[in-house]
This record gives C-alpha cells, structure tokens and sequence, in this order.
C-alpha cells in the first residue's frame, strides 16, 4: 500500500472548504482525494 502525504496547500484548502460548509464528498471530489479520512483534519 503507497501513502500519498498532501502537501500544506492541499490541507489547509480541505479546512478552508469544511468551513464554508461543503461536504466530505464534494471536498473529496474538487481536489482529487480517494478516501474520507484524507479530508478529516
């Protein structure tokens, strides 16, 4: 199994987009994560 690390932009994107009141889903989808763990912060 290969771990991808998302760099500090990525992140701090994924809190920005929580934020505003997107879902898990619609994060996942607009920045290319795979699973919903990637979006948990």
């Amino acid at each position: 199994m290969k771990r991808t690390v998302h760099g500090y932009e990525t992140k701090m994107k994924v809190i920005e987009m929580k934020l505003s009141g997107y879902s898990n889903r619609q994060v996942k989808n607009e920045l290319g994560l795979k699973s919903k763990s990637q979006v948990q912060t």
